[in-house]
């Protein structure tokens, strides 16, 4: 699967996950993180009757079609957000991000902490940045910034229970942080990129993408002269030195892509371990291979499996 082929990929893995969100349709969730009180719903019958129609809706142009309907006829609904990022879904499903970032704007206009519509535009411009260029890669960086904010101050996505969103934050949060990550990549900022794909990666430590965007920054970042390691989770004991850094993420990342599937991923993951392996000194190059060694090593200790309890060490 090419680099290409990977970001469609991360597009439909994005329209996927934000979609199948808990959404509580007929009322906006309580913001405040220390209940679970709902908003009563004031929507009459037929309203939701409408509602329902839309939510079996299969085509995308349609979906618009009908939400802006409904937007127009019922102008103070508690179903208007979920409505908003239905249609904003549907702009997405059809790569039409002029689209998607127009629909995101009016909704923001009247939610401006509608936190889905923030995060959707702007993962999706992230996971192809790889591929192409954007026309809309600061509104996306500016949507990302502002929903991690948004969830750092303890703010919940519409339609979510307290209970529902302890379980789906973090996943959220690794979602942005890459997003973010990325089009820090794409805009040479690279001391940013590492520290949003590192906190990514350290709430999504199975990805191997998230892994070969970090360590294509952290490599860009050393190729530009910088030789002490980024530090991006405070909980974490990380290297000193940027090329062991280096070292731990890309082990990480081949260790992630041995299936066939992902074949193409790892080459790239190989081509840029060789391209700066052949920018090296000998004596640096000695030395990253040494540091490469002991992270596989490190690698396949914490991949081994506890040895069985013999008899005496069962109770």
């Amino acid at each position: 699967m090419s680099i290409k082929k990977w970001s469609k990929f991360a597009v439909c893995l994005v329209i996927t996950l934000l979609s199948v969100s808990p959404l509580i349709v007929h009322a906006q969730e309580s913001q405040n993180t220390a209940t679970e009180k709902r908003v009563l719903p004031t929507a009459d019958r037929e309203e939701y009757r409408i509602y329902n129609e839309l939510a079996a809706l299969k085509s995308p142009e349609e979906i618009l079609s009908r939400s802006e309907s409904f937007l127009a006829e019922y102008k103070s609904s508690d179903l208007r957000p979920v409505v908003y990022h239905n249609m904003v879904l549907a702009a997405i499903r059809l790569n039409n991000l002029d689209k998607t970032f127009e629909i995101a704007k009016t909704a923001l206009s009247e939610f401006p902490d509608h936190i889905l519509v923030l995060t959707q535009p702007a993962s999706t411009v992230a996971s192809q940045l790889m591929a192409t260029d954007s026309p809309h890669i600061d509104d996306a960086e500016e949507f990302a910034k502002k929903a991690i904010l948004l969830i750092e101050q303890g703010k919940m996505p519409y339609g979510y229970k307290l209970s529902q969103w302890r379980s789906y934050k973090s996943t959220l949060l690794a979602d942005l942080y890459q997003a973010t990550g990325a089009i820090a990549l794409k805009k040479e900022k690279l001391e940013d990129s590492i520290k949003m794909l590192g906190k990514a990666a350290f709430l999504n430590p199975s990805s191997a993408y998230l892994h070969f965007l970090l360590g294509r920054a952290q490599v860009k970042h050393y190729q530009n002269g910088v030789r002490t390691a980024v530090e991006y989770a405070s909980s974490l004991k990380q290297p000193s030195l940027l090329l062991e850094q280096i070292a731990h993420t890309y082990t990480r990342a081949l260790s992630l892509t041995e299936s066939e599937n992902q074949k193409s991923l790892r080459a790239s993951i190989e081509y840029d371990m060789q391209t700066l392996d052949q920018s090296l000194d000998t004596t640096t190059k000695a030395e990253f291979a040494k540091t490469i060694a002991a992270a596989k090593a490190d690698a396949a200790l914490v991949a081994k499996p506890p040895a069985p309890a013999t008899g005496s060490e069962r109770p």
